[in-house]
C-alpha cells in the first residue's frame, strides 16, 4: 500500500462545513468518506456532497460503514487504499481541533484522574483523610474501585486483569493489562532513553533538583518527589493541596507530553510509522509507533473532556494543560482573535503540522517542531509564576496582594489566602525553574528565594525583582514579551505587572541576523544549547 495520509488542511473545502446543517460538527474524515458519523456533539450523521461539504444530517449510532472515495487533489497529503472498512469513531477523535491519526481515547482519559485528584485535594478543610485519598488516586488511578464483576472478569482474563480484588482502583485511563496513572507519568525513567530516543528536558530538571536539595534518587523523579512530599510541618493545607495538584499537572503531565513528542521522533527515525495490522480492519495503516506517540502527546495535553473544536474548547476546556493555557491567556491578555489562547492556537497548529510530517516520514522536519512546542508550553508556566508571585506579594501598595498582612510569616503561620497564592507561585515556579537556571543561575536563584514555599516569608524582594529575573531569560527560553503579555483584569493591567519591552530582553547573543520574529540560540558556558526557535548555532 502507498500512504501519505489525508487530514483536511485549513484551505480545503472541509475546513468550511455547513455549520447550520451539522450543528457545528463534521466528521473528521468527511472529505474521504460518504455517510460519515461523528460520535460527539449530538451524534450527527453527515452525508457528504460535492466538495466535501456536509449537506444533510441525521442521528446515528457510533459505528458505521465507510466507503473510500477517490483521493482529493486539493489535499496536502492523500493516500490510496483499496479496502473499505468499518470504523468505530470515538468522541476523542476531535480533541480541541486536533484529529488524531490513531486511537488515543483511553490515553486522553488521564484527565479524569486529574479531575478526581483536584476534587479530592479540594476537601482539605473538611476531610481528615484528604491526603491519603488523594494519593490513592494519584498512585493507582481514579474511576472508583473494582466491582465484583470486574474481579470476575479479571479471573477469566476477559477484561480488567488488574482487578484482583475490590480494593483495587478500576482506573479511568485503562490499558490492556494495567491502569495508566499520574504517578506513572511522574516516575517515568527518562534516563533510560538514549540514542534517537534521548530527551533534552529531563536531564536539565534532574540536574537542577539534585543541585537544590534533592537526593539523586529524588531528583531523578523530581515531579513525584514534589507531589508526594510531606508538607505538614511547613505548609498549611490551603497551600499543600495546591502543591499536589499543580505538581501533578504542570510537572508530571507537562513533561510527559514532551516525552511523547520525543518518543514520536525516535520512532519516526526508526521507521515505525505504518503498521501491518493497526487499521480498523486489521490491515496496514499510518498508525505505527511514531504517529501514535505524537497523538498521545496531544491527548495528554488536552484530555478527553475538551470540546471537539478549538473554539468549543474555550469553554469546555477540560482539566489539563490546554485548560491552563486558556486561563492564563485570559489573565494576561494573550487570547487569539479566533477565541482560544494564543498559546493553544500556536500549539494546535504545530501539533497538526507535526502529525502530518511524521506520517509523511519527514522526521527531521517534525523534530524541528519539538522545541518551539516546548517553548509555547512554557509560556503558561511563566504566566502562572508571575500571577501568583504578584498575589503573594506583601507590599501594602499591592491592591490585590493576599500577603499584605503576612510579611515575616511562614507558610505555616500566614493566612490561608496568602499561603494559597504563595504555594501556587511556588508550584508554577518549580515547574519552570530548571529551564530558567539553565539560562541564568542568578535569575533562577532570585525567583526561588522569593517564592520557595519553605522561605521565611513570602516575596521578600518584591514582585518587581521576580518579574525582572524571569523576563531576562525569555529569549533563552524561546519566548517573547508578547507571548507572556501583562497580568490584568477586566479593569485593566495591574500596576507593575505590565508586559515587558522586547528590546529589554537579554539574549546574551550579539550575532543575531535571524528571520524577524525568531530568536537566536543561546550557547551556555557548559556547551549546552537552549535552542528556542533558533537560527544561529554554537
Amino acid at each position: 500500500h502507498s500512504y501519505s495520509h489525508s487530514y483536511p488542511p485549513e484551505n480545503s473545502p472541509c475546513a468550511s462545513p455547513d455549520f447550520a446543517a451539522c450543528n457545528g460538527e463534521i466528521g473528521t474524515n468527511a472529505c474521504g468518506y460518504t455517510s460519515t458519523c461523528t460520535y460527539h456533539a449530538g451524534l450527527t450523521k453527515c452525508t457528504v456532497a460535492e466538495g466535501g461539504i456536509c449537506s444533510a444530517c441525521s442521528p446515528c449510532d457510533k459505528d458505521f460503514s465507510a466507503t473510500a472515495l477517490p483521493s482529493r487533489t486539493d489535499h496536502s497529503y492523500s493516500y490510496s487504499y483499496s479496502h473499505s472498512y468499518s470504523h468505530s469513531y470515538h468522541p476523542e477523535e476531535g480533541l480541541a481541533g486536533y484529529a488524531p491519526a490513531t486511537d488515543v481515547g483511553p490515553h486522553a482519559k488521564i484527565d479524569l484522574d486529574m479531575e478526581e485528584l483536584e476534587n479530592k485535594v479540594g476537601e482539605y478543610a473538611t476531610n481528615a483523610n484528604w491526603v491519603a485519598e488523594a494519593m490513592f488516586i494519584y498512585e493507582n488511578g481514579g474511576g472508583g474501585l473494582c466491582s465484583q464483576a470486574d474481579v470476575d472478569a479479571a479471573m477469566t482474563w476477559t477484561a480488567t486483569p488488574w482487578c484482583t480484588d475490590t480494593t483495587q482502583a478500576l482506573g479511568n485511563s485503562q490499558k490492556s493489562s494495567s491502569v495508566r496513572t499520574l504517578k506513572g507519568f511522574a516516575t517515568k525513567d527518562y534516563a533510560s532513553k538514549t540514542g534517537d530516543y534521548a530527551e533534552q528536558m529531563p536531564p536539565i530538571y534532574t540536574a537542577y533538583w539534585e543541585d537544590n536539595g534533592y537526593s539523586a534518587e529524588e531528583a531523578a523523579r523530581w515531579a513525584d518527589t514534589f507531589i508526594t512530599k510531606d508538607y505538614s510541618a511547613t505548609v498549611k493545607p490551603s497551600g499543600w493541596n495546591q502543591l499536589i495538584k499543580k505538581g501533578a499537572n504542570y510537572q508530571a503531565v507537562w513533561m510527559y507530553v514532551l516525552h511523547e513528542l520525543e518518543d514520536a521522533i525516535g520512532d519516526c527515525y526508526a521507521g515505525d510509522i505504518y503498521s501491518d495490522d493497526c487499521a480498523p480492519d486489521g490491515t496496514a495503516g499510518p498508525c505505527g509507533g511514531a504517529p501514535h506517540a505524537w497523538d498521545e502527546a496531544w491527548a495528554f495535553y488536552a484530555g478527553s473532556q475538551v470540546a471537539a473544536t478549538a473554539a468549543g474548547a474555550v469553554t469546555d476546556d477540560g482539566t489539563l494543560i490546554w485548560e491552563l493555557a486558556e486561563k492564563r491567556g485570559s489573565d494576561f491578555g494573550t487570547v487569539h482573535s479566533t477565541g482560544p489562547s494564543a498559546v493553544n492556537v500556536n500549539l494546535l497548529a504545530e501539533f497538526i503540522k507535526g502529525r502530518d510530517l511524521i506520517i509523511d516520514a519527514k522526521c527531521a522536519e517534525a523534530e524541528s517542531l519539538v522545541d518551539p512546542i516546548r517553548a509555547q508550553m512554557t509560556v503558561p508556566l511563566v504566566q502562572g509564576t508571575l500571577k501568583y508571585a504578584y498575589k503573594a506579594e506583601s507590599d501594602p501598595a499591592n491592591a490585590i496582594g493576599d500577603c499584605v498582612a503576612d510579611a515575616g510569616k511562614t507558610a505555616l503561620t500566614a493566612s490561608d489566602d496568602c499561603v494559597k497564592s504563595w504555594a501556587e507561585a511556588w508550584a508554577f515556579a518549580a515547574a519552570v525553574l530548571p529551564q530558567v537556571h539553565q539560562c541564568d543561575a542568578a535569575a533562577a536563584a532570585t525567583i526561588r528565594d522569593n517564592v520557595d514555599i519553605t522561605a521565611a516569608e513570602p516575596m521578600k524582594d518584591g514582585f518587581a525583582a521576580v518579574k525582572a529575573a524571569l523576563e531576562s531569560t525569555y529569549a533563552c527560553l524561546g519566548i517573547t514579551c508578547a507571548d507572556v503579555g501583562a497580568y490584568q483584569s477586566s479593569m485593566g493591567v495591574f500596576a507593575g505587572a505590565e508586559a515587558c519591552d522586547g528590546d529589554d530582553q537579554d539574549d546574551d547573543n550579539d550575532d543575531d541576523d535571524c528571520t524577524p520574529g525568531w530568536h537566536s540560540v543561546k550557547c551556555l558556558d557548559d556547551g549546552t544549547v537552549m535552542r528556542g526557535e533558533g537560527c544561529a548555532s554554537c
